[in-house]
């Protein structure tokens, strides 16, 4: 029985650093360190076949295929059960997979991510039939094009070593925010920290802070990104200054054990350090220089200027369940069940949200202590020379993903989504409308998509009597962009429309 599936590519591994020694004593260290915690770890090549076998599943033949990983991945799941499943490795390891953008002409060809991988849904490209996932999943990645072992060994033994710390340790915050978006923000770390003293608009700080300022473990920052960048940037008005840049990252360092949530556009995009000068990008730098997990995404990404949506959410529940003590990989499941159960009816930019937020880091890791850890009697007769924490910790794990796989399979047949249509048209009034809502806000280029609403399994008069005649309405398209600025803006608005009348709509900005 394995706790913990360590998934890679053998092959894969070679090819990028010839002698992997050091790699496989690394892993073996891990193996280690997880047993001294109860957890029984195994490492699974998806590329061998006689491994494959045992497992009842195929082994990887084409390492860039996302379908017979995924196919892989699911064969090992549903044979070994386990409780954590941790890919090893980037995205030229093991590759993510390419979902359909529910953002038609944002710039994004697919909406990438590890979504699939933590469903027990069969393989799709579609994020409205991966409403439920249900898996404990995180990536410990390498550098993608990398041939030195050295920065996969390293997190690999710093996942292996982490220490829990109580709770305490992780209350103060760096909190970053584009001057715009404070509003949004703020509540953000007023729900996650209780305050938002600590948050920082840029401009006028950054992309320098001090050791002071960096010190706390947890990291919340909502930002702008962009591809193969290793900044983010603030904004106010037509200024995008740097708001923070890896190199400072690795300059000033990071307390032991941080964990960063991002909101920024590409925060968590692993790509090839010689597309910007040889700079890994801020999350893998982040691993490097320490920090036990980052949750971020992979593309752009949308959140509202004031209150919370989207991004905002999915990243604020994450950092909330990991201060209650949750493991990172839990963390990023409940993440992604909590926002899909809130959400109610999955819009266009909420399936984009889920499909490309994810987890970099050993999910096993718990950054907070458990604080249920301690009821077991260890001078029970029957437990004489065991250890109470860890068959407590065992048990209540089981429980937990008993839930989980429950509360994911709900959220597949309860959860209505939004679906790409080419027949719907706003009627004239409506259509008016849009085009206003366009105007005012000062977009050019803009382009208009309908959506359907299907998918909840609830019986059809109940369905039919909460939402007749729905449909959505994206209005999409840019702003005008600052000259020589590093972020093209743009705007998104969700239009709901029921019945041949608008009933509500909502802003979301480009992070």
């Amino acid at each position: 029985m394995s706790d913990k599936i360590i998934l890679t590519n053998q092959s894969q591994l070679k090819k990028k650093y010839g002698n992997t020694a050091a790699l496989d004593k690394a892993l073996k260290g891990m193996i280690a360190a997880d047993k001294q915690r109860g957890i029984a770890t195994t490492v699974v090549h998806l590329d061998d076949a006689a491994q494959m076998k045992k497992y009842g599943g195929k082994a990887v033949m084409s390492a860039g295929s996302a379908s017979q990983n995924k196919a892989a991945i699911d064969a090992v799941y549903n044979k070994a059960d386990p409780d954590y499943l941790m890919i090893l490795g980037a995205t030229d390891v093991i590759p993510y997979v390419p979902l359909k953008n529910t953002m038609p002409g944002d710039g994004d060809p697919y909406a990438y991510g590890d979504l699939p991988y933590a469903c027990n849904a069969k393989y799709s490209t579609d994020p409205s039939q991966l409403t439920g996932p249900t898996r404990v999943l995180g990536r410990l990645p390498d550098l993608v094009g990398g041939n030195d072992t050295s920065y996969v060994t390293g997190l690999i033994k710093a996942a292996a070593g982490y220490k829990s710390r109580p709770a305490n340790d992780y209350s103060a915050y760096f909190g970053i925010t584009a001057e715009v978006w404070h509003a949004s923000t703020a509540l953000s770390l007023q729900n996650t920290f209780g305050n938002s003293t600590n948050l920082h608009d840029c401009p006028s700080g950054g992309p320098t802070w001090t050791a002071a300022q960096f010190k706390p473990r947890s990291h919340f920052v909502n930002c702008h990104g962009s591809a193969a960048d290793p900044n983010f940037y603030g904004q106010k008005g037509s200024s995008y200054p740097i708001s923070l840049s890896a190199a400072d990252i690795a300059k000033k360092g990071l307390s032991d054990g941080a964990v960063a949530t991002v909101e920024c556009c590409y925060g968590a995009e692993l790509y090839d350090p010689s597309l910007s000068a040889g700079q890994p990008g801020i999350c893998n730098t982040f691993l490097r220089e320490g920090g036990y997990g980052f949750f971020g995404s992979t593309t752009i990404a949308y959140g509202p200027a004031a209150g919370n949506g989207a991004a905002d959410l999915i990243t604020q529940y994450f950092l909330q369940d990991v201060l209650a003590g949750a493991s990172l990989g839990r963390a990023a499941l409940q993440a992604r069940q909590k926002f899909v159960q809130n959400s109610g009816t999955m819009n266009p930019v909420d399936l984009k949200t889920l499909s490309q937020f994810y987890l970099l880091g050993d999910p096993s890791v718990h950054p907070v202590t458990l604080l249920q850890a301690h009821t077991v009697a260890a001078d029970n007769n029957l437990m004489k020379g065991l250890v109470g924490t860890v068959i407590n910790l065992v048990a209540h794990r089981a429980n937990r993903r008993r839930q989980l796989i429950s509360a994911g399979l709900s959220l597949v047949s309860s959860i209505a989504c939004a679906r790409l249509s080419k027949t719907i048209k706003p009627g004239m009034n409506v259509a008016k409308a849009l085009k206003r809502i366009a105007s005012n806000l000062n977009l050019t280029d803009f382009d208009i998509s309908s959506f359907s609403v299907s998918g909840s399994a609830l019986p059809k008069s109940v369905y039919a009597k909460a939402a007749p005649k729905r449909v959505y309405h994206l209005i999409h398209g840019e702003a005008k962009k600052p000259v020589k600025a590093p972020i093209t803006p743009r705007i998104a608005v969700v239009v709901e429309e029921q019945s041949g009348k608008i009933i509500s709509l909502r802003e979301y900005y480009k992070r």
